[in-house]
């Protein structure tokens, strides 16, 4: 468009669409993340050290963000399912088309037991008035 809102020639004109469309993304997971889903199907919670800061990262991502050196396999670990809850928040829904969740629900960050922090973990079988 032009100061006069016109057109500049040899434009063709817009067409808006006013209308619902629905997309579906699908992003292929990384090898390590692959791992990572397999190991909690199994029951284990797994990690990686970085081998110059010490810090754990889990999920796994593959390397250290701080120190830019890769991890892998060497680098992983098994974590304890316990550990500390450092923070939460109850979500309340506010409704929008295709919003699924209707009633609060809680999320939490869990410090792990030897390191490593999950966060944005759904708190279960706990109604979100005791949490």
């Amino acid at each position: 468009m032009t100061a006069t809102n016109e057109a500049p020639s040899g434009t063709e004109p817009v067409t808006m669409m006013d209308f619902f469309m629905h997309l579906d993304y699908r992003e292929p997971l990384a090898p390590v993340m692959v791992h990572y889903a397999e190991t909690l199907e199994d029951g284990r919670i797994i990690g990686h050290r970085c081998p110059q800061c010490g810090l754990v990262y889990v999920p796994p991502r593959g390397y250290c963000p701080i120190c830019v050196v890769e991890t892998g396999d060497a680098d992983e670990l098994t974590l304890a399912d316990t550990g500390v809850v450092t923070n939460y928040t109850i979500i309340t829904p506010v409704q929008y088309y295709g919003q699924q969740e209707t009633e609060p629900f809680a999320k939490a960050s869990v410090l792990l037991d030897g390191g490593g922090i999950l966060s944005l973990q759904d708190i279960v079988d706990c109604p979100v008035e005791q949490v």
